[in-house]
């Protein structure tokens, strides 16, 4: 990806954030996120959305979201799997976990 690719990516990411922090969503996502971690279970933005819902706008705030905490050190990576969901067609997803 092209250094302005990544940019244009990056600010996008941050503009779903904005959306999603106005209406609570976020609060209630990594307070899901936070449960997950505690419990040392995995989990995927598909078990994400699951239990907090979908994020209001963009589809894009839940992968936003989990990309952030990882870069703070709150999550950690832990593998891919394939996702559920029909309408997702079986992309790759990220398997998070607590650090």
């Amino acid at each position: 990806m092209t250094r302005t690719g990544v940019l244009e990516t990056q600010l996008s990411m941050d503009a779903a954030l904005e959306r999603v922090a106005s209406d609570g969503w976020a609060l209630r996502a990594r307070d899901a996120v936070d449960r997950f971690s505690r419990a040392g279970v995995t989990f995927t933005a598909e078990t994400l959305r699951d239990d907090v819902g979908d994020p209001p706008g963009s589809g894009n705030a839940c992968g936003a979201l989990l990309h952030s905490l990882a870069r703070q050190g709150l999550i950690v990576e832990a593998g891919s799997r394939r996702a559920a969901r029909p309408d997702a067609r079986g992309r790759r997803l990220i398997v998070w976990r607590g650090p």
